[in-house]
């Protein structure tokens, strides 16, 4: 059975998924995926207000974890 019209929605939080964890090239032919690591510090980013605010003022990331110097496919769509 073919349908005659597909509809997708995409919103904010699908872009930056890509953004992060990558496109297509994540899902593996068994079905399963496999995305790209996140720094090894995550953890404490997770837990600690502190850690945080170090991370954002002083080495310029942004609350995705991304550089802000860095130029991502997002910043290509604004």
């Amino acid at each position: 059975m073919k349908p005659h019209l597909v509809i997708e929605c995409i919103n904010t939080s699908d872009i930056l998924d890509i953004i992060k964890r990558g496109g297509n090239e994540r899902f593996n032919d068994d079905g399963t995926t496999s995305g790209k690591v996140g720094p090894r510090w995550e953890l404490i980013y997770k837990y600690s207000y502190v850690f945080r605010r170090i991370t954002h003022v002083f080495f310029k990331y942004n609350r995705n974890l991304i550089k802000k110097s860095r130029k991502t496919k997002w910043d290509l769509l604004q």
